[in-house]
């Protein structure tokens, strides 16, 4: 028994330590490393306590801040071990998944905007912020690609989109934020379902099923009050209202794309569809945009007209 605990604390300080080199160093792969960052000191604070976690995410980052030096090893400090010691600490004393999901998102958002204000303080520069310079020369490469195919896109041009790439990433910056803070919440929290499945002494606040995910209408006095922002940053020039109406907009936009995917996932369930092709269905409707558009229109109405239910009751009669 004890070899077993050993091997799992260094299996899971090794797995975080790997993750950490991975979201730095590997392209392909940094993305999803980001994601899952929290896991490995997560499952540590959840089955053996805060002070465990923190002592193993410490060694963790001792070695990470050799290979790299302090301040690239802040994201490891901040996104790696102390969110996953909250996340593993939240989710050993919420009742509900609500409970976790509220407030495992207002934790990551949190220790984001924390290391973006000690990274500025540091550095002078916001990690999280595309460059100009970068911006231009993600441009360019899509106007390379572009002239292949025989087309070609002027300069002007070129400088005017880099100009709005810049400044749309720089205004959506807290929207950025919390639907990060949202998606590496739910990702971390399904990875612990799967890595504790088998273990009974281990019991998890649960979720409802992902078919029955439904937001309170609500949310449309945030559309309401979101369109009277833009409305006064229009006609008023107020560009700090035009920002929070764009960054309201798009955290809606989540909220309709996971109530419209919902109910796709409830359609699919009721119709017995194959359970393999359900999550790539999903991850299609989330990460292509005509796809998204069209769920984000199903959960408005979803949410307004209760679609499902009365999907339901169409199928009875």
């Amino acid at each position: 028994m004890r070899g077993k605990i050993i091997f799992e604390l260094c299996g899971c300080t090794a797995a975080s330590i790997l993750l950490f080199f991975a979201a730095v160093w590997i392209p392909f792969v940094s993305f999803f490393a980001l994601f899952l960052a929290p896991m490995p000191v997560m499952i540590l604070t959840r089955r053996y306590g805060l002070r465990v976690g923190l002592l193993c995410s410490a060694a963790a980052a001792s070695l990470v801040v050799s290979a790299v030096g302090i301040v690239p090893a802040l994201l490891y400090v901040f996104e790696f071990a102390l969110l996953g010691s909250l996340f593993g600490t939240i989710l050993a004393k919420s009742q509900t998944g609500g409970d976790f999901a509220f407030a495992a998102i207002g934790c990551s958002a949190a220790v984001k905007t924390a290391l973006m204000a000690l990274f500025i303080f540091l550095t002078g520069s916001n990690p999280f912020i595309v460059s100009h310079e970068a911006a231009g020369e993600i441009v360019k490469s899509v106007a390379a690609a572009i002239s292949q195919t025989g087309s070609s896109v002027p300069q002007s041009e070129i400088t005017e989109y880099a100009n709005v790439l810049y400044s749309t990433v720089s205004s959506m910056l807290p929207a950025m934020f919390l639907l990060f803070s949202a998606a590496d919440t739910l990702v971390n929290y399904f990875a612990a379902k799967v890595y504790f499945a088998k273990d009974d002494t281990i019991k998890l606040p649960q979720l409802p099923p992902f078919g029955e995910w439904r937001f309170p209408k609500d949310v449309f006095w945030a559309l309401f009050a979101a369109l009277l922002l833009d409305i006064a940053g229009r006609m008023g020039h107020y560009s700090a209202a035009a920002i929070v109406s764009l960054n309201i907009m798009e955290v809606l936009r989540g909220i309709f794309v996971v109530e419209g995917i919902s109910l796709v996932w409830s359609i699919a369930g009721r119709t017995h569809a194959p359970a393999f092709l359900r999550l790539p269905t999903a991850f299609l409707c989330a990460v292509v945009p005509p796809l998204s558009y069209v769920v984000s229109i199903l959960g408005v109405f979803d949410i307004w007209y209760d679609l499902r239910n009365k999907i339901t009751l169409w199928r009875d009669k």
